[in-house]
């Protein structure tokens, strides 16, 4: 049975949302947690086991496992590590304001989602200059938390926010490295995401990422074995279905998601979830009532 980390368990009382906790990792020790967790390799290397694969980590290494995944380090190398514990949701800022920051949005969670998919190829490296700048605010706020001086929890929060938009950064001014491809994957999916409900096109979507069309398409299917219009289509069913199970009407759905025709939205909701939105939002129903 995979032991479950809890971040209360961690969390000092009266602290904060958030801990660093630094480790020199020296045995497997495959878990899951209910808390996002920010990984920096400090120094070493070693295999990192994410899900069901394994990745190699280094020196500079960045990158997020989200809450709920098992993973561990079968192979360790004087590998140091410092794990920053975080809920987002409960550190008291917007998420969406996060979730503009382009490398925020690849970091945390275009990159987790497709890492198996991409073979870890585009995780955050950061360089030596990058690397000290980053530890030297992860030290901040183990001290501010450890010594709890005077005002350590505004201090604290402050060096936390830092560390957060130093490392989306980092990750958005990786435009000609390999983790440059997620950062404008991230770019057009955060564009469907905030524009589905409109009447876009592939250009508008890879128009987000100021690419071609053919890179932009190629880009998308490297990554996600789907095109622009594919990705959109099925974003825009995932929030059509929501909809009708809540006892929305196809036409309230269609609207919703961006589709001026609801024989067309029916269509392409059938093609996808394999039943009309009327059979679908019936079910649904039925379901609820256990009728």
């Amino acid at each position: 049975m995979t032991r479950i980390l809890l971040a209360r368990c961690y969390l000092r009382s009266g602290s904060p949302p958030f801990r660093v906790m630094f480790f020199n990792q020296k045995k497997f020790f495959p878990h899951a947690h209910d808390y996002a967790e920010l990984v920096f390799v400090l120094d070493g290397q070693g295999t990192h086991r994410f899900g069901n694969r394994d990745y190699p980590v280094s020196r500079g290494d960045v990158f997020v496992i989200p809450k709920g995944v098992i993973h561990g380090y079968p192979k360790c190398e004087n590998l140091s590590l410092a794990n920053v514990i975080v809920n987002i949701d409960d550190i008291g800022i917007d998420p969406e304001d996060l979730r503009m920051i382009p490398g925020y949005f690849a970091l945390f969670e275009t990159e987790p989602e497709l890492r198996e998919k991409t073979d870890f190829m585009n995780r955050l490296v950061l360089s030596e200059d990058q690397l000290k700048e980053a530890e030297k605010l992860l030290r901040e706020i183990d001290e501010e938390q450890t010594k709890r001086p005077p005002g350590y929890k505004f201090a604290s929060r402050n060096s936390f926010c830092r560390l957060l938009l130093y490392v989306s950064r980092c990750y958005g001014s990786t435009a000609e490295k390999p983790s440059g491809d997620m950062l404008k994957l991230s770019m057009m999916t955060r564009f469907v995401e905030n524009n589905y409900m409109k009447n876009i096109s592939r250009d508008d979507i890879v128009g987000a990422a100021r690419i071609s069309a053919g890179t932009g398409t190629a880009l998308f299917r490297k990554l996600t074995g789907q095109t622009p219009i594919g990705y959109l289509n099925n974003f825009r069913m995932e929030r059509a279905s929501a909809i009708l199970r809540n006892g929305g009407t196809v036409t309230e759905a269609s609207e919703s998601c961006g589709f001026r025709d609801s024989n067309y939205f029916s269509l392409v909701f059938k093609r996808i979830k394999g039943v009309s939105p009327s059979i679908y939002r019936e079910n649904s129903r039925r379901e609820k009532t256990g009728s």
